[in-house]
């Protein structure tokens, strides 16, 4: 009977004090909440705690998530119908650098795109041909603006400016060092330039620019456009630029270039010429250092016989034909 006189009073005191100081009531419900939440934190804590330092922790898995696997099993995926025939794809230029072009994109598909794509997708063939597609299409958008640039102007003044300009401010340099050698000279630049990562900054950008105007919308969504533009930044341009800015690369482009004019300009005087055997020709096609020779001579023998075979038609034309096969063969061996 005593606790329940206790309850019984304890009940009638906190309704009082709630009908007369109603601000109690929720100042008491704030207390109990906030009690409840920090309990609530410090079971969840120590159950955490208890679940990370337990012996039978599952063995981790090296394999590759399934989600984005099982999700391109969808129906979505089938929709587009990229052209699978590299041939069938529009001519850009022509079909001799149509050829080479796609070639390089399908060595680049195949080494850099291939390997992996086949771990994250169900149909990566089909992936492929729309990345084969919107690259090709890449190039067609890229020619149509760069023929609305003109040409002439750009290398007669604006190239050339742009080199005057750079060496006056290489003499103007120079010139400061030499009257002033104690002053901290500069040389300037642009604001791109000054630091690496500024420049990588700027290459950036463009690279986005050109997802953006070349691509697809679908690439120009944020997380695969980042994605491309660092891969285009840091993988491609970057690299590029210091190669062909190299004092070393581009010593070495001019000396290949005068070694295979020298090389030319031999073969053109002599080797088949002075072949006094078809055995002796043969020795001198198996003794060519490089494809490039084997190439020059296939061309200067192509034209003798084409030149060969106009005279030829000429002097049967008009009736003067006094050599056969044989002797046009002997000119020619």
């Amino acid at each position: 009977m005593n606790l329940i006189y206790w309850i019984g009073g304890i009940v009638t005191l906190f309704t009082a004090i709630i009908f007369y100081y109603p601000t109690f009531f929720y100042v008491f419900l704030f207390v109990l909440y906030s009690a409840t939440l920090v309990i609530i934190s410090i079971a969840a804590t120590i159950y955490v705690h208890f679940l990370l330092s337990s012996k039978s922790q599952p063995q981790a898995s090296h394999l590759p998530s399934n989600v984005l696997y099982n999700a391109t099993r969808s129906s979505i995926f089938d929709s587009p119908k990229p052209i699978r025939n590299a041939s069938s794809l529009p001519v850009i230029f022509g079909r001799t650098v149509d050829g080479l072009l796609q070639q390089i994109i399908e060595y680049t598909i195949r080494d850099f795109i291939a390997p992996w794509l086949s771990h994250v997708v169900i149909k990566p063939k089909t992936l492929m041909d729309v990345v084969r597609e919107d690259l090709w299409n890449a190039i067609q958008k890229l020619r149509d603006r760069a023929a609305k640039i003109d040409g002439p102007k750009i290398f007669a003044v604006d190239f050339v400016v742009r080199v005057t300009v750079h060496l006056e401010k290489i003499r103007i340099y120079q010139s400061r060092l030499v009257t002033d050698p104690g002053s901290n000279a500069v040389f300037a630049t642009a604001s791109y330039l000054e630091s690496e990562e500024k420049e990588l900054e700027f290459l950036r950008k463009i690279s986005e620019i050109m997802v953006i105007f070349l691509l697809p919308r679908g690439y120009s969504l944020s997380p695969l456009k980042n994605l491309i533009g660092e891969i285009l930044s840091y993988k491609i341009f970057c690299p590029l630029i210091k190669m062909l800015t190299s004092p070393d690369y581009l010593n070495q482009k001019i000396v290949q270039y005068i070694e295979t004019r020298l090389a030319a300009a031999a073969i053109s005087k002599r080797s088949y010429e002075y072949a006094a055997s078809f055995e002796d020709f043969l020795k001198i096609i198996n003794n060519s250092q490089s494809v490039d020779e084997l190439l020059m001579m296939r061309s200067s023998i192509v034209n003798d016989l084409m030149q060969a075979t106009t005279m030829q038609n000429f002097r049967r034309a008009k009736g003067l034909d006094g050599e056969g096969e044989e002797e046009v063969y002997r000119r020619l061996v």
